[in-house]
């Protein structure tokens, strides 16, 4: 296809005239490509020829500064109404421009990416279920490669860690009980803080935050029952830029939330900024997250820190932490799955210990996030009062803890 484009610059400066030739293709993947050049470059006589035509049966064009482009679009399929786009472009514009007009012209360019995202937004929990649904099966754990298994050999020691005495510690959720221990910092080393946390009074989920001795870091348990397949927990947890994962951090005042760069769709390396309290440095972490399938057919999630240096487009002060974690999913049928979540964190620096209490809960609350995200409370709704029919037990309206020990053919608990 010939495209002719005239572009105006205003002022003094003279406008520019483009002769183009486009083509596309399907790759053997599925996706699709398409490509633009100089027509003088690929076209033939032909093309050129009427290229040429059209500048010069233009008065405008005809007395317009020659520019050529090249560059290409792709787009990829990630799920059945979802795609991914990659928008390449250079431009030789010709003549003596000023450096502030082809910034501007440039970021002008490239917000054509931004207005095909405005043109077909949907909703993002629709989105979201559609990319969990097309998440593909993670690879066994002798299909990955040498990295990826030593990143999983890394953290397979966290989920062996025991011990420890709890003080009570107010927990993000009333579903999850939440404790915590402190050990005083010696002089020139960091603060330690401990915590724990189990699910109400059903003992569906427990959380244990473990000291790794010596090293003063967080280390965290979680334990839960999910009302999901293990598959669609595993698309959810991994997916650490989906549309909801963002507004969760996003209203948590987080600065920065995004993925580096990916290595396959069960190996990327993906970077936050974790919001601190005022007279505190935010904490920025970078680590490389990794999906497996275990011998025994439980999925895997991993993540181990890395060095990366991350470009956030904007001016950050920062302390850059260390996480290390490992997800454990367990299919118990086709829509339940028994969730362990290990944590190692060290945010680095001192930290006094009522910031350490504010942040336990989101430490401790991934696998709540889970809960939440996946219940299905409204199967059985009777007077004012949930029943969860797989646990047996009851969950009360109001304050949403579980209750125990009656039957269905018993007494309703009411709301508290």
């Amino acid at each position: 296809m010939l495209f002719v484009n005239l572009v105006r610059l205003g002022g003094v400066l003279a406008s520019r005239v483009f002769a183009t030739s486009f083509s596309w293709r399907e790759e053997d993947d599925g996706s699709f490509l398409i490509a633009w050049a100089p027509v003088k470059e690929y076209a033939s006589r032909e093309r050129v020829a009427q290229a040429d035509e059209s500048i010069s049966s233009d008065a405008a064009a005809s007395q317009a500064t020659r520019a050529t482009t090249r560059g290409f679009f792709h787009f990829k399929a990630l799920a059945l109404s979802v795609c991914q786009v990659t928008y390449v472009s250079q431009a030789n514009l010709g003549g003596s421009i000023p450096k502030a007009v082809i910034a501007f012209r440039t970021k002008q360019t490239l917000g054509i990416v931004q207005k095909m995202q405005a043109k077909f937004e949907r909703k993002g929990n629709v989105v979201d279920a559609e990319m969990r649904s097309a998440f593909p099966l993670p690879p066994p754990l002798a299909e990955l490669n040498d990295v990826q298994k030593r990143v999983v050999e890394s953290c397979r020691y966290l989920e062996s860690e025991e011990g420890g005495e709890w003080e009570p510690l107010n927990s993000s959720s009333p579903l999850v009980d939440m404790w915590c221990k402190h050990t005083p910092a010696k002089k020139g080393e960091r603060s330690i803080a401990l915590g724990k946390a189990t699910a109400g009074e059903s003992s569906v989920q427990s959380v244990d935050l473990f000291l790794l001795p010596p090293s003063p870091h967080l280390f965290t348990h979680d334990v839960a029952g999910l009302d999901c397949s293990a598959h669609h927990a595993l698309a959810y947890f991994f997916a650490a830029v989906s549309r909801e994962r963002m507004r969760i951090s996003s209203e948590q005042g987080d600065p920065a939330r995004l993925v580096q760069r990916r290595t396959g769709s069960n190996d990327f390396v993906w970077a936050t900024i974790k919001k601190m309290p005022f007279s505190l440095r935010n904490r920025e972490f970078v680590a490389r997250q990794v999906a497996a399938t275990d011998t025994n057919g439980d999925f895997l999630v991993v993540a181990v820190p890395t060095d990366e240096v991350i470009d956030y487009r904007m001016k950050t002060t920062t302390v850059r932490g260390v996480s290390r974690l490992i997800m454990r999913l367990v299919p118990e049928g086709h829509d339940r799955c028994k969730v362990t979540y290990h944590i190692h964190l060290d945010a680095g620096g001192r930290i006094p210990t009522f910031v350490v209490n504010s942040k336990l809960p989101l430490a401790l609350g991934a696998v709540d996030v889970l809960l939440e995200e996946f219940q299905r409370d409204d199967d059985v709704t009777l007077t004012g009062t949930l029943r969860c029919i797989w646990l047996g037990t009851w969950r009360c309206f109001c304050c949403r803890r579980w209750r125990g020990g009656t039957s269905i053919t018993g007494s309703l608990w009411t709301a508290c």
